[in-house]
């Protein structure tokens, strides 16, 4: 979802309509992304993570799973946060 979007009324909608959702966070919500930043993402679950081989690279992708209660004042249950992908060139 682009950052346009990412706001918080886009947040509280979705929330009331019992919708499932992710955002990307950006500098649009600083308060956000430095609370994110913050974390000790050593101690966030790994949900999955995803190797791929393409164009030439080799990418890595992994996905967290936490409860945003702390990150957030506002209701929610769950935040999967996608790391900035880690990509090599293959050989």
């Amino acid at each position: 979802m682009d950052a346009l979007h990412a706001q918080r009324s886009h947040a509280d909608y979705l929330h009331a309509a019992g919708a499932d959702w992710i955002f990307t966070a950006k500098g649009n919500q600083p308060i956000l992304l430095a609370r994110l930043k913050a974390l000790n993402w050593a101690d966030v679950p790994v949900g999955e993570r995803i190797r791929e081989v393409g164009h030439g690279r080799r990418e890595t992708r992994t996905v967290y799973v936490m409860s945003i209660e702390n990150i957030l004042d506002r209701p929610a249950t769950a935040w999967w946060s996608s790391s900035p992908r880690a990509s090599a060139r293959s050989q």
